[in-house]
């Protein structure tokens, strides 16, 4: 059982709701639009943007924005958009 499982769950609603503003406030409107764009819904931009990347010196995406260091998150974007492994 995976994380989104549990949030699919009704007693866990509100934090679901939380984590998705969270990744709204800390990313910001472009970044968020650049996730969704990407990975095409809230959940899986989600998923992505609390976990680890091997790429990103396996730190969350949520990490870097916490730093201010939203350009790493979006060239990391542009890999996953064009297919580029890093």
């Amino acid at each position: 059982m995976n994380i989104d499982d549990f949030l699919e769950k009704p007693e866990f609603k509100e934090f679901d709701k939380f984590l998705t503003s969270e990744m709204y406030k800390k990313a910001g409107r472009e970044l968020f639009g650049k996730m969704l764009e990407v990975f095409e819904n809230e959940r899986d931009a989600r998923g992505w943007f609390y976990s680890n990347i091997k790429s990103l010196d396996d730190k969350r995406p949520y990490d870097y924005c916490l730093e201010g260091k939203h350009e790493y998150v979006e060239s990391e974007l542009g890999r996953i958009k064009h297919g580029i492994v890093s």
